[in-house]
């Protein structure tokens, strides 16, 4: 037995051996020892062009998608800035795209995803399921809309600036004057496996106070299971901001004054509280919201027969009345949609009528039909 064992021990390891020289192999291949690539995970960093803003644009009748790529960080100088692809699907549009470009278009840093209008109403819900389900894409990017225009006109309509700095700044505007509700890509595909609504920014190119052209804030676009349902102008899209957002900003509410002019108010924050009425049986009766806004003191270029600064009762009456009246046609123009996009019906809300409406889920019915009271109050410090 003991002659044996040296035996046994030499043969185990003849055997071994192989093993080991092919997983040593296997590692200097996958590494790129071999002098070729083996994944494409075995790029330099000098190899990629990150690209901070997506444009996907599709047309309502030829049903093409074109890709827009902006922003390529890495990217020399001698290559166009925007580069644009046109094909039959989104996914092949991005690979031609992609076979074209000398550097790999990464978009796990991506920023923005701006899709034109007409994209919207041919339906964004193949371009969602495809770019959630793509490797190396940022899910947690913004989405915006280009009002009556495509995603490429908007990118290079920027002046000479780059599109995503231009879409930071305008972000980084006031709240009144900036969307308050701005998606990313999971959030939109989530919802539109839900069937619930979603809201959108709208933009539009146009020139700033400096005088340079870029995007700027034009309201809200409503989809629907992927598809444009309709749209809010800019006016409208004040009462979302207002009932959607949560602590923003100071801005600077103007409203007509009880003498015609104009009286201006400067917002620190605001709160909107949703109160639930029920009918002894259980179901949902009426939605009651009571909103706060907390101001500083009125602005010295109000226009009244108070001396600038003094904040009168008159004013503060009117001021209330008039957020009151663009709450109400708001909330009003969603109950005429049957949609409620303005997100009154909470999780806890959409609980409860389901266990007291008779076990229904359809909140949007309910929510068409349910008399909504808006309360506003002021209080200055």
């Amino acid at each position: 037995m003991s002659r044996r064992r040296p035996a046994a021990k030499a043969r185990r390891g003849q055997l071994q051996l192989p093993r080991t020289a092919a997983l040593l192999a296997a590692v200097a291949a996958l590494a790129g020892c071999d002098g070729r690539q083996a994944l494409p995970y075995t790029r330099r960093l000098c190899d990629y062009a990150l690209v901070r803003v997506v444009g996907v644009d599709a047309g309502e009748t030829d049903g093409r998608v074109t890709v827009t790529f902006s922003g390529r960080a890495g990217s020399s100088d001698d290559e166009p800035p925007v580069l644009t692809w046109t094909a039959d699907t989104l996914a092949r549009a991005m690979q031609e795209a992609q076979a074209r470009e000398t550097r790999h278009l990464f978009l796990g840093h991506t920023e923005y995803y701006l899709f034109g209008e007409a994209a919207a109403r041919a339906g964004l819900g193949a371009h969602f399921d495809f770019l959630v389900r793509a490797p190396d894409t940022h899910c947690g990017a913004a989405l915006y809309l280009a009002e009556d225009a495509t995603a490429r006109a908007l990118l290079t309509d920027t002046g000479g600036a780059d599109p995503a700095d231009a879409l930071t700044s305008m972000e980084a505007d006031r709240f009144l004057s900036s969307p308050a509700v701005v998606p990313s890509l999971s959030e939109a595909a989530g919802r539109l496996a839900a069937r619930a609504p979603l809201l959108v920014p709208l933009l539009r190119a146009a020139p700033s106070p400096s005088g340079a052209v870029g995007p700027v804030f034009a309201g809200y676009a409503v989809l629907l299971d992927g598809r444009l349902l309709a749209k809010l102008s800019f006016e409208d899209s004040w009462a979302v901001n207002l009932l959607a957002a949560g602590r923003r900003a100071p801005d600077t509410l103007e409203f007509p004054a009880p003498d015609g002019g104009t009286a201006a108010l400067r917002l620190r924050s605001h709160t909107v509280r949703r109160h639930i009425r029920r009918h002894r049986d259980g179901r949902i009766a009426a939605l009651r919201l009571d909103v706060t806004l907390e101001s500083e003191r009125f602005a010295p270029r109000a226009v009244s027969d108070a001396a600038p600064g003094a904040e009168t009762p008159a004013l503060l009456q009117a001021q209330n009345a008039w957020v009151t009246q663009r709450l109400e046609a708001a909330v009003a123009r969603a109950q005429a949609l049957g949609v409620d996009y303005l997100g009154l019906g909470t999780d806890d809300v959409r609980l409860m009528m389901y266990k007291a409406q008779l076990g229904t889920r359809d909140w949007d019915a309910v929510f068409a039909s349910l008399p909504v009271e808006i309360r506003v109050r002021t209080v200055v410090n």
